[in-house]
């Protein structure tokens, strides 16, 4: 039975197209990049969900690169404790 859309809750095929945004390597590297940004600033719980948003942010922005995901998180994280 395929999944329908109730008033009041998700929608679930747009939810899984919004999913799919990101191919997999990709999502890796937005991974690799959060931990290593917040093994240099040691980042409370926030802090971290905010590097991570950042991230996909600039991903959903074009930006493909490692490096780039970690400077962008590293400076989410330098911005907060500001």
């Amino acid at each position: 039975m395929p999944l329908t859309h109730v008033p009041g809750t998700f929608d679930y095929p747009k939810m899984e197209k919004a999913m799919n945004i990101f191919a997999p390597e990709q999502i890796t590297k937005m991974k690799a990049a959060l931990a290593q940004a917040t093994e240099s600033t040691m980042p409370d719980t926030a802090t971290q969900a905010l590097m991570a948003e950042c991230i996909l942010q600039s991903a959903a922005s074009g930006v493909r690169s490692q490096e780039e995901f970690r400077k962008v998180a590293a400076e989410a994280a330098k911005n907060k404790a500001t």
